[in-house]
């Protein structure tokens, strides 16, 4: 009994013939629609990992590029290295995960929370260093300050909450359980003020729906936040509002800062792109895609907008709105994407349970049809399915171009 490896669709009608390449690396293939597609098993553009067993909705890239974290409604937090190789699974409860980051320093930390409202910081190895308690509802975005000293959360409670790194917050431990004063029983942040060596997260509020997804300036002087009320808000740390960037038509899913902290770009439900001065001047809309826009990622050299969008398609943008490319390889909505900090790859997530990871030089630098006509050339000019009028379609003219 045959066991099938993998399945291409892309034909919209019958196919008519198939062809080995000679080194074994593709498959031509050409159908009734009077086209050729090409096949790899090994594709030098993209790397595909079937991650989870499901839907992956958390992403991040540890800073020196070398690690990626991705988190899955299956209830596992896994660690891959850039080749695809899975380094550990850290957490594999019944619980899903919604938001992991990544730490910048040498300890390589991990944060992530499950839908029991709790945030989890864990080490590589697996070792829990610590459990932060407040938020009232799910927790949909985390990330850590430049510094590592802080670590915000964001949640379904419409907040924001601010934590100490150091701080070891366990809900229920008997020593720190705090007694009821005057016959109440304290606030979830008085308790935590309470509990030893604990300090009280800072909660900012501000949202009126739920918030998407939280991220520091590089300077870590800022907090930007994604709002189901349509707005991107940016905030100091010391939980002052420093202004609120208005102007999607529908929820904010995603948001990110440029690399010298002068920008912003958010994605929302409304399928674009905008783009901000973090003094809150909107400098354009880039439109594109064509459902709603779970991923932003600006590059290193912030030249360019990476997007994820719940079309199932990648796109590369510039600055000024010019599309660069579509990448199409998920088979389901996506969650997420991340720039390496090398600027050598981007990650992206989906509902399909696959991480992908792109080679952003080979794609940008990439001549599409020469590329394809070295690989299918003798395919199109030995085939007898193909038309003849279809032979010479990679043929040269005299000045070396394909015509």
């Amino acid at each position: 009994m045959g066991t099938e490896l993998t399945t291409f669709r892309g034909h919209s009608a019958g196919i008519w013939g198939i062809a080995w390449s000679a080194d074994g690396s593709f498959i031509a293939s050409a159908g009734a629609e009077n086209s050729v597609r090409l096949w790899q098993s090994q594709n030098p553009l993209r790397t595909i990992i079937t991650a989870h067993k499901a839907g992956i909705w958390a992403l991040d890239v540890s800073a020196d590029s070398s690690i990626i974290a991705t988190g899955s409604e299956d209830g596992a937090t896994k660690l891959w290295s850039r080749q695809g190789k899975l380094l550990a699974t850290l957490s594999e409860q019944d619980a899903a995960i919604y938001a992991v980051a990544m730490s910048h320093d040498d300890r390589k930390l991990i944060a992530f929370a499950r839908n029991d409202n709790i945030v989890n910081v864990w080490d590589r190895n697996g070792t829990s260093i610590a459990s932060f308690v407040g938020h009232t509802s799910r927790l949909t975005g985390l990330a850590f300050s430049p510094d590592d000293r802080t670590i915000a959360s964001a949640s379904q409670d419409n907040t924001i909450k601010l934590w100490r790194r150091n701080s070891t917050c366990r809900w229920g431990e008997q020593d720190a359980r705090p007694k009821p004063m005057a016959g109440k029983m304290p606030a979830p942040q008085e308790f935590l003020a309470m509990s030893n060596g604990c300090f009280a997260p800072k909660t900012l509020i501000g949202h009126h729906a739920p918030i998407w997804q939280v991220v520091f300036s590089p300077d870590g002087q800022l907090i930007a936040s994604a709002g189901g009320d349509g707005t991107v808000k940016l905030w100091k740390l010391d939980g002052t509002l420093a202004r609120t960037l208005q102007g999607h038509q529908a929820a904010v899913w995603r948001v990110a800062f440029s690399p010298d902290g002068k920008m912003v770009a958010s994605g929302s439900g409304d399928n674009t792109i905008k783009l901000w001065t973090i003094d809150g001047k909107l400098l354009r809309t880039i439109e594109g895609h064509h459902a709603a826009v779970w991923g932003v990622a600006f590059s290193p050299d912030g030249q360019i907008i990476a997007s994820g969008s719940v079309d199932n398609t990648v796109k590369f943008w510039k600055l000024d709105g010019t599309e660069l490319t579509t990448l199409r390889g998920h088979s389901a909505a996506i969650r997420g994407v991340a720039y390496s900090s090398d600027g050598t790859f981007v990650a992206s997530v989906s509902e399909d349970n696959t991480l992908i990871l792109w080679n952003v030089q080979r794609i940008l630098s990439l001549d599409l049809l020469s590329y394809a006509c070295d690989r299918v050339q003798d395919y199109l000019r030995t085939n007898t399915d193909v038309e003849k009028s279809d032979r010479h379609l990679c043929d040269r003219d005299g000045s070396g171009s394909r015509f």
